[in-house]
């Protein structure tokens, strides 16, 4: 059942994505020749990770928070896996072109958990274009759905929520499943459509994914191959004006899995709305998402019951960040409701909610060390809730 779950966890923002949030944007290392350019960037860091666990006998299956008396303490990644990118870009033609290979790896390996599954963490993609054709991307990299929610998570310095703490895994939660949902890194062809500076128009077909139902303790549909006859298609349309920016994106994917005799057969769907604003030290974040049959932690984990009946989600975040000099604090809040249908039990997660108050310091361009507390609430359709405190400090580097 947790393949599936570690299998998105493994992998999580891009690199490219990642580095924008930097102080600087400059790659680590480039070498040009003949019209051609090799360039290595990414990220490194380490965080400790204290977790207070819920010491009550409530079960919340599918909330990912840790019970008993003991508290767990790590030292593993945050939020993000150590990354590189390895990239090399020039002109075929009148055509810009761009092929990169991405490692995402960690201090900690998932492997003993996958049960066989993904834990290479290595990703490669092409990306051809100009300015009046537009650019398409051929490969594997993360979707257009929930990808400016993820990246403006503060907690992309951090940890955020943690998950399974007791055996840390190579990658934290931040707020996903509770404000958003995690967008995974899909095979895809995207075209970003030739537009001005202010205006981002995407559009992609994508790699149908399998679900995986964690929650049902029967685990009826653990990676249960979707069998769509068409692939998912992905679009992100971002509006960016003077001091902040506005997005949506959407997905549907057909999903046709079959497991012995149970079925599930729908069509999945889910959109959100982000927006930003900054005003003068401040700056304010929010997102909200709805999604039916996608599920609320991560693309396609817990979307249907053990019948094969979908289920419906939503949730929202709000963050707030003041800047002083080099200093960020920063508080977010965000809920994540998935709809229980009749036959789920009582343990199954019904609402998971996290309060999040951080530092960010930058040490040196690029160097930043962080320090945050998380409060994360999960509650069951039967009113049953585990509690978890997450104290995190720990330090990260994007070259």
């Amino acid at each position: 059942m947790i393949n599936k779950f570690l299998q998105h966890k493994v992998n999580k923002l891009s690199i490219a994505g990642v580095c924008a949030l930097a102080s600087f944007s400059a790659s680590a290392f480039e070498i040009e020749k003949d019209g051609w350019t090799f360039s290595v960037h990414g990220n490194i860091g380490a965080h400790y990770i204290y977790t207070g666990c819920d010491d009550t006998t409530d079960v919340v299956t599918g909330g990912f928070l840790c019970t008993g008396e003991n508290d767990p303490s790590t030292v593993t990644n945050g939020y993000l896996p150590t990354g590189f990118e390895f990239a090399i870009a020039g002109k075929v033609g009148d055509y810009d072109i761009k092929a990169k290979s991405i490692v995402d790896r960690g201090l900690d390996s998932n492997q003993a958990f996958n049960v066989g599954g993904d834990d290479e963490g290595f990703r490669v993609n092409l990306t051809i274009g100009n300015d009046k054709a537009g650019t398409l991307l051929a490969g594997r990299e993360f979707g257009l759905f929930a990808q400016d929610a993820a990246f403006t998570d503060m907690s992309v310095y951090g940890v955020g929520g943690s998950v399974l703490p007791s055996s840390p895994l190579n990658a934290q939660n931040a707020a996903a499943s509770t404000g958003y949902i995690f967008l995974d890194r899909i095979t895809q062809f995207t075209y970003t459509f030739p537009t001005s500076d202010a205006v981002i128009a995407q559009l992609g077909i994508f790699q149908p994914q399998d679900i995986s139902t964690i929650s049902n303790t029967s685990g009826t549909f653990a990676g249960a191959d979707s069998a769509s006859e068409t692939p998912g298609v992905h679009g992100r349309f971002r509006f960016n004006f003077d001091g902040g920016f506005v997005s949506s994106s959407f997905l549907t994917q057909e999903v046709d899995a079959t497991v012995g005799a149970l079925t599930a057969d729908y069509t999945a769907t889910a959109i959100d709305l982000v927006g930003q604003i900054n005003l003068g030290n401040v700056e304010l974040t929010g997102s909200v998402y709805k999604a039916k049959g996608v599920g609320q932690y991560s693309l396609f984990i817990d979307p249907v019951d053990a019948m094969g009946e979908e289920r419906d989600s939503d949730g929202y975040l709000v963050q707030a960040i003041y800047k002083s000099g080099k200093t960020r604090y920063g508080v977010n809040y965000g809920v994540s409701n998935l709809d229980n249908t009749a036959i789920d039990p009582g343990t199954t997660l019904e609402e998971k909610s996290k309060v999040t108050f951080g530092i960010y310091h930058e040490l040196a361009p690029g160097l930043t060390w962080s320090t945050e507390y998380s409060r994360v609430v999960a509650k069951n359709n039967a009113g049953g809730e585990n509690e978890n405190d997450v104290f995190n400090t720990g330090v990260i580097f994007f070259f």
